[in-house]
This record gives structure tokens, C-alpha cells and sequence, in this order.
């Protein structure tokens, strides 16, 4: 997964990708008829992805908006009422034209949107009712699996509303869980039950098993969705949303960390399917697949057929296409990606040179944007170059290959009995990470380091450093100390443990490029060199991370 922490996107059908919170607010609302005219000519689907701090993953995912799995039910697919009119009383007639007409409104994507939520949210839920009471009064009539159809969609798509209600009432977390669970799963049954109902082939059929899937992934049932997948795409195969039903089988083997089996899965996808505009996605999800499988050399070589396929392929994009944009921020992280990759390889020549070509590629288009009139965004290519590669290229100059100059030296303010020093540790590798106790997102890693230190007997020793920033007090530091213990005794990790003495600076973090308030690691090779590090590690890293230590026992 990309470093420093895996963009986890959530992924919401276009079924569901009607959050509340999605859609602007500040914007002026549109009349309805050109709402309705905006909505009918919105194309592509969209995801809503996980917003990360920018400035922690420059990874392009990172976007409020990508692509979803497309709208079930083309505009041009809908049954003309012209052809129903006889089978319906007037009454009946009129329900199916407002639900038509409120479906219409309700489009399949949110691409630049500008009508505000609510009224969204307000046709979501006049569909809905309108939907099952046609059901009820209507229930043997021919336009009954096309509204069930409808009434699949909206129930999916008002479910981030349907969250946030849940929210209003102040329920515990727990409560809340159950009570969106119990909820999805009765939509599920009613999907599931709409799609065998339905003929092979039919529009009913194709929503129903979108949103199935959709739903599938809402409650982490992933061989389901795998399956509903494979049907999906036997019987629809060209159907608008295949990209997308690809990206979500490939994200389900990612969720699950079988990483080679969404390499291979991808692999396959990208050979037949290698003229998609969504290709991005796919390479997307591919390289995260190829990060939890710590293939630093698949990494590269997708890394560098980005940098060279990629300026082609936006010149074929119009321009404000939302996948466009994914393409031009692959292509502006590719060269730190590559120098990212070289430095866990041992290659710390090919990583600055790459650091550097990446340097100057922000630096030219810093000076386009001023050439142009424009400020340059803070972005995830800004924030890649100067919170990513300036940092990467200051550990190239002044750390790598450089024995520290101030060891562990904790004195009182280790926790543990067993004590670690960078000097009585020449000849072994060395595992530092660096984190406050009982900070949770470095837990997986801590404890895997134990795991290593214990399996290499010897060879790999290990600790884990905070920090104190509070004067010296015998009280205060004993009660810090004995945090930590509790944290380690918990975690049933038995590394030495001990604070910086430093309170002010921090010196010992600074002096071997550890960050100050935010988990990493740091490895010493044999020599009591500082070899490599990683800032904010996740669980998803850990492949890479023994990538290095391996080749660092090696050398």
C-alpha cells in the first residue's frame, strides 16, 4: 500500500454516492428544470473516497472524487409509459410518471453537481415513498420490477443520510453500527429478492445486482460481492459499469490483504481491458496490491509505465474530466513514488535522481502556473513535493549512511529493565519505532517488530521511544514510565522502552530523522548506519518495511 498509510477509499456505488455531506452547500440552488437538465446529462458515476490529510499521503486517491459503478438504469432503458399506459388506472399512471420523472432528477453521477443536498435527499425520499406505494396498490401491474428497481436505488443511494440521522439521535457507536447493519441487510434481502424475481437480461436484474453488490461491500461481505461480481459480468458484459464492478472485486482482495490475488485479479483485468479510460483506477488499485505484497520491483515497473504512458493518455481526456485528473496526479507522484521504491531497494543513487527529477518537474509546473496567471494549488502534487520528496531528499543528504551522534542514552527514563544502545548493537540490525504509548495506528507495527526481533534471534534487535515534554518531575515521569510499561505488557511486547530525554527538542528523534508527534520507524544497518525510515507506518506497510530488514540482515 502507498506510503506513509494506504488511501483506504471507501467505495459507494453510484447507488450510494448521494451522501448528505457529499454535495456543496455554499453553492446558489438551481431551479428544479435545470437541475433535472443538469442531473439527466451526468454521466459518470462517482465514489466518495476517504479524505486523508494531504500532507500525510500523496497518493493520488486522495480526491473527493473518482468513479463509482455507474447508474443501473440508462436513461434511454427506462419502459416509455406510452407502452404502459393501458395496464394502469389514471391514478397509477400518474405515481409511475412522478416516480419517473423523481428518478430522472436523482442522477447517476455527482461529477461537479451543484444542486444542494437536500433536495436531493428531499426527491430520494418522495421516490422511495411514491415507490412503495405503487408496490402496494399496484402489485401485479407489468411497471412493477422497474419501480422495484427505483426503489433499490434510492434506498441505497439516501443510505450515507440514512448514517447521519443515526448520528442525530445520539446513539453509542455500537447502537448506531447495529442499527445501519440491521438496516442494510433488510435493503440487501429486498435486493437480492428483486434480482431473482427478474429476468436474465432485464434493467430490473442489472440494478438489482449493482446495488447487491453495492451492499455487499457496505457490510464487508466480500466473497458475496466477489460472486455477485462474477454473475454481473456473465450476464451483462459490456454493461456501463463493468470498469467500476472490477475495481470493487479488486478492493475486496485488498480489504481482506490477499494482495497477490488482487495483483493477478488486476493483472488480468488491465490485459483485456487495457484501452479503459478507467485504466487509472485499475493501475490505482494495482499498486496498492502491489504494496501489501511488498513487490518493490512490481511498484517500478508500474511506476515507470505511468511516467511514460500517462502524458499520452490525458492528451485523449477532455479537459475537467474527473479520471483526467486522476492521470495528471499519478503522473506528478510517479517520480517520488520511484525514488521511494529505490531507497527500500538499496538503490540510494536512483533514489535521489529520481527525488530530483521530481523536484524539477514541481518546480516547472510552479513556473507555468505563474507564467499562466495562476497560484499553484495546494494539491497533492504540491503537497507530495514539499512535504514528501524535499523531506526524502533531506534524509538522502544529511542521514543516510551516517552513524548518529547521539545514542540512547535514556538513564532514568527507560521504562524497561532491558535497555538497547546503538554502539553494543554494531554488527546486528536495529528496528527503532518511535511512537507515543498508546498510540494505536503503530500498534500492528510494534508488535510485528517484536515478532521479528524474536524469530532472528539475535540478529535484529528492537525499541520502541516516546517522548516527554514536561519539566522534570519524579511523579509525572514515573507515571509516564508506567504507562509505557502498561502499553507494552498490553500489547505483549517485550522490546526495550524508554523516553528521549531531551524534554525540549527531542534530539535523539531529530538526530536519526524520526518525526516528533507522529509514529515512525527507523532502521540501523550492521554498521550503526541510519539505513531507512517510514513516517506514520500502517499495518499495510509491513511487507516493505521487511523487504528492507531482510536485504539489511543480508548485507
Amino acid at each position: 500500500m502507498p506510503f506513509p498509510f494506504p488511501a483506504s477509499v471507501l467505495l459507494l456505488t453510484a447507488l450510494a454516492s448521494t451522501g448528505c455531506s457529499f454535495f456543496p452547500r455554499d453553492e446558489a440552488s438551481l431551479p428544479v428544470s435545470a437541475a433535472a437538465t443538469e442531473a439527466s446529462e451526468t454521466v459518470p458515476a462517482v465514489v466518495t473516497a476517504e479524505i486523508a490529510d494531504a500532507t500525510e499521503d500523496p497518493k493520488p486517491t486522495a480526491v473527493k472524487v473518482v468513479t463509482g459503478l455507474g447508474n443501473p438504469l440508462k436513461r434511454e432503458e427506462r419502459p416509455p409509459l406510452a407502452s404502459i399506459e393501458k395496464l394502469l388506472p389514471p391514478e397509477g399512471d400518474e405515481i409511475l410518471q412522478q416516480i419517473q420523472s423523481l428518478d430522472q432528477r436523482v442522477p447517476a453521477g455527482f461529477c461537479e453537481v451543484k444542486r444542494p443536498a437536500e433536495q436531493f435527499q428531499m426527491d430520494m425520499d418522495a421516490a422511495i415513498e411514491l415507490s412503495k406505494r405503487f408496490l402496494v396498490e399496484y402489485p401485479d401491474s407489468d411497471p412493477v420490477s422497474w419501480v422495484r428497481s427505483v426503489l433499490v436505488r434510492m434506498e441505497v443511494a439516501r443510505l450515507p443520510c440514512y448514517r447521519d440521522s443515526l448520528l442525530a439521535l445520539g446513539m453509542s457507536a455500537q447502537e448506531m453500527a447495529q442499527k445501519y447493519r440491521e438496516h442494510v441487510c433488510g435493503i440487501l434481502a429486498f435486493t437480492e429478492s428483486n434480482a431473482d424475481g427478474c429476468l436474465k437480461g432485464s434493467i430490473c436484474r442489472s440494478a438489482s445486482l449493482l446495488a447487491s453488490l453495492c451492499l455487499q461491500e457496505q457490510l464487508e461481505e466480500y466473497e458475496e460481492l466477489r460472486s455477485t461480481a462474477e454473475i454481473l459480468l456473465a450476464e451483462y458484459p459490456e454493461h456501463e459499469a463493468r470498469p467500476n464492478v472490477h475495481v470493487a472485486v479488486a478492493q475486496s482482495f485488498i480489504r481482506e490483504k490477499r494482495y497477490e490475488e488482487a495483483v493477478k485479479y488486476l493483472e488480468k483485468v488491465i490485459q483485456l481491458h487495457s484501452k479503459d479510460l478507467e485504466c487509472v483506477l485499475y493501475n490505482d488499485r494495482l499498486f496498492d496490491a502491489l504494496h501489501g505484497a511488498g513487490d518493490l520491483e512490481g511498484m517500478e515497473e508500474l511506476l515507470r509505465h505511468v511516467h511514460a504512458e500517462y502524458p499520452s493518455r490525458i492528451l485523449q481526456i477532455e479537459e475537467g474530466h474527473h479520471l483526467r485528473q486522476q492521470y495528471e496526479q499519478w503522473l506528478c507522484v510517479s517520480s517520488f513514488w520511484i525514488g521511494h521504491v529505490r531507497l527500500a531497494l538499496g538503490d540510494p543513487k536512483g533514489a535521489r535522481e529520481a527525488i530530483q527529477q521530481h523536484i524539477a518537474e514541481g518546480d516547472m509546473r510552479a513556473q507555468k502556473a505563474e507564467a499562466e496567471g495562476r497560484k499553484p494549488g495546494q494539491d497533492i502534487c504540491y503537497t507530495t513535493l514539499e512535504f514528501r520528496s524535499k523531506d526524502l531528499l533531506d534524509f538522502l543528504d544529511n542521514y543516510h549512511g551516517k552513524i548518529p551522534k547521539i545514542d540512547m542514552d535514556f538513564g532514568e527514563l527507560w521504562a524497561t529493565e532491558e535497555k538497547l544502545t546503538l554502539r553494543e548493537s554494531k554488527g546486528k540490525v536495529v528496528a527503532l519505532v518511535f511512537r507515543p504509548p498508546k498510540n494505536r495506528t503503530a500498534e500492528a507495527l510494534l508488535q510485528w517488530v517484536q515478532s521479528l526481533v524474536t524469530a532472528q534471534k539475535g540478529l535484529l534487535v528492537g525499541a520502541t521511544i516516546g517522548y516527554a515534554t514536561k519539566e522534570a518531575d519524579p511523579v509525572e515521569d514515573e507515571l509516564l514510565l508506567q504507562k509505557m510499561r502498561d502499553d507494552l505488557q498490553r500489547l505483549r511486547v517485550s522490546l526495550p522502552g524508554g523516553f528521549d530525554p531531551d524534554r525540549k527538542d527531542q534530539r535523539f528523534f531529530r538526530e536519526v530523522h524520526a518525526v516528533v508527534g507522529t509514529p515512525s520507524i527507523v532502521l540501523i544497518n550492521k554498521k550503526g548506519e541510519v539505513s531507512w525510515f517510514l513516517n506514520d507506518p500502517r499495518q499495510t506497510d509491513l511487507a516493505i518495511a521487511q523487504r528492507v530488514i531482510e536485504r539489511l540482515l543480508k548485507e
